[in-house]
């Protein structure tokens, strides 16, 4: 019994080499990696969502279908012009076959193109995956599209009386903050007295009142009113954006009604 005992340990020593020297054998040479390139550092999307980041301290995240990886390391290999992003055993490896031209590079056969700044830290491990915003602002057009469909998203949660789906849509770091229970309950005398903004806005143009503007953190800040053509009053809102998994999402909103203050 000894004997099988010291020969099933034996064994299982041996085992135990075998796969630590498999797990060496499987480390990159540390010589192979070299720092990637600053022209892949910003933030990429491809056309089916994937979104992409490097950073500047060697840093990456990425989101691909239902994988992601936030904080991880970068490791950028020259011999097999690719380069991975990994944390903690999970990671992707992506295969340069096009590098960046401008703001459009193809990895893995997809074409990505670059949506954000450059970024010289990494986001926080700890927090809820953040993309940077794009550096540019929407166009005219876009802005005016958003503001009528935010407002419209607002009017149908007040007339059901029910902000879970309008919380469904608005950016993580707002939800964190405001339960659709608490949205509820901020906007209930809207609730008590039936005011449907969506009718109000409609086919009524929007006036804002200050240029958009990017601010420091990246939010998109809109301000403005809509003078209602179905009845005597005016809208006005304030709405806060980040843009967040491939679109611009509400953060913040401040709406009111009040009668016209036109002369």
């Amino acid at each position: 019994m000894k004997n099988n005992l010291i020969t099933a340990f034996a064994l299982l020593l041996a085992m135990v080499s075998i796969v630590l020297v498999s797990s060496c054998a499987s480390k990159k040479n540390p010589d192979e990696l070299k720092p990637i390139p600053s022209e892949f550092y910003g933030e990429w999307q491809a056309q089916d969502g994937s979104r992409l980041q490097i950073f500047a301290n060697g840093k990456g995240a990425f989101k691909i279908g239902g994988k992601s990886v936030e904080g991880g390391t970068v490791e950028y290999t020259p011999k097999t012009n690719s380069f991975e992003i990994s944390l903690f055993g999970i990671g992707e490896t992506f295969r340069i076959d096009q590098a960046p031209s401008g703001n459009e590079m193809k990895l893995n056969g997809m074409v990505f193109r670059r949506v954000g700044g450059f970024a010289p830290e990494s986001p926080s491990t700890t927090s809820a995956p953040s993309w940077t915003s794009p550096t540019t602002l929407p166009s005219d057009a876009e802005l005016r599209e958003l503001t009528y469909k935010s407002l419209r998203n607002f009017g149908n949660a007040v007339v059901i009386g029910d902000f879970t789906l309008f919380h469904a849509l608005m950016a993580p770091e707002f939800q964190r903050e405001f339960s659709p229970e608490r949205l509820k309950t901020v906007f209930s005398q809207f609730i008590e007295k039936k005011v449907d903004v969506g009718m109000l806005i409609q086919d009524a143009p929007i006036a804002f009142s200050a240029p958009a503007r990017l601010d420091k953190n990246g939010v998109l800040k809109t301000q403005g009113a809509i003078a209602s053509k179905v009845a005597p009053v005016d809208v006005l809102f304030a709405l806060d954006y980040v843009f967040r998994d491939g679109e611009w999402k509400l953060v913040g909103l401040d709406i009111k009604t009040q009668e016209p203050q036109r002369p």
